[in-house]
């Protein structure tokens, strides 16, 4: 599987943002747990905007 700014191991060429861009306009999905770490990365950013800080608590008793 791709990852996105990376050379693949058979590949020595990298993906320019355009074509990352191109990609995930067409909806490709790079690795599961890429896609995990962003949807969580935005919820941090998401915490960080409201709060003011990024200490998240264990347990999640907030909305943002």
């Amino acid at each position: 599987m791709f990852q996105k700014g990376k050379a693949s191991e058979s590949h020595t060429m990298k993906l320019t943002d355009e074509l990352i861009q191109r990609l995930e306009e067409a909806g490709f999905k790079w690795s599961p747990n890429r896609s995990k770490f962003d949807e969580r990365f935005m919820e941090l950013m998401a915490y960080k905007h409201k709060f003011g800080h990024c200490s998240v608590p264990q347990k999640k008793t907030w909305e943002v």
